[in-house]
């Protein structure tokens, strides 16, 4: 945890060299609202979570330009009917962008299907939170310092406390087409062009089109995993595909 502080703001945007694309800060911390302002000034997309900050305190920030949301629901005051939280007001502002860990386990799925409906495809960003052990069924691994285990598809610590996620994006996908009622051309765009507008390179990445990087995936009909093509260049394939892509 830090507390927002000036001259590490400016300090963190010098050594960047205008390459930070999003920071994520709970607004009611001391100093944040002239991060906000600094960060917005310079370009960077500022995001609202792991947050403690009530429905007016939210509303406030993103007026100072916050535009996305870290991990909707998780590390952040809840929604209810008197006390509506922050969610409210992310839901509320139409040019914020809110994320979802779509493992079912750090959202359960009744409520990644609400959300999608709240915010709508376009408002979507399906996120891992993946850590070292992603993709493996029985994994033991160190998390800043602490010794984390895969447990029935979560990643937790010695206490039971979730610490990030062993999600994977094709499970990701698989994930919300069962669970959600979105098209698999909508959850294309959440895992793609959603992301890649939050990081001001959607005039570059997240589409298939004339001029855009060649970041592609190939799926079979049952939405397994065949090839990943990273900017023209192949770096993942199946027996089957490389044999079709004609890789020695």
């Amino acid at each position: 945890m830090r507390i927002p502080d000036e001259k590490e703001t400016e300090h963190i945007l010098e050594v960047t060299h205008g390459h930070l694309q999003l920071i994520t800060l709970a607004p009611e911390l001391p100093g944040a609202h002239n991060m906000i302002r600094q960060l917005v000034e310079a370009g960077v997309t500022v995001s609202i979570g792991h947050t403690d900050s009530d429905y007016d305190q939210a509303r406030e920030a993103i007026q100072l330009g916050i535009t996305h949301a870290t991990h909707c629901f998780n590390a952040m005051r809840q929604l209810e009917h008197r006390n509506p939280g922050p969610l409210a007001a992310i839901v509320q502002a139409e040019q914020v962008l809110g994320e979802l860990i779509s493992d079912g386990v750090h959202v359960h799925p009744a409520m990644m299907d609400i959300l999608v409906r709240m915010l709508g495809p376009q408002r979507t960003i399906v996120v891992t939170d993946a850590l070292a052990g992603a993709g493996i069924a029985d994994a033991t691994f160190e998390f800043a310092g602490q010794q984390a285990r895969v447990i029935c598809g979560a990643a937790r610590l010695s206490d039971g406390t979730l610490t990030g996620s062993v999600l994977t994006m094709d499970q990701a996908l698989r994930n919300m087409l069962e669970i959600t009622h979105v098209s698999l051309s909508e959850v294309s765009s959440m895992l793609s062009f959603n992301p890649a507008r939050s990081a001001h390179v959607a005039d570059h990445k997240g589409l298939l089109k004339v001029g855009y990087d060649a970041d592609l995936v190939i799926y079979d009909r049952s939405l397994q995993l065949q090839a990943t093509i990273c900017r023209g260049q192949i770096s993942y394939a199946t027996d089957a595909w490389r044999q079709r892509l004609n890789i020695q």
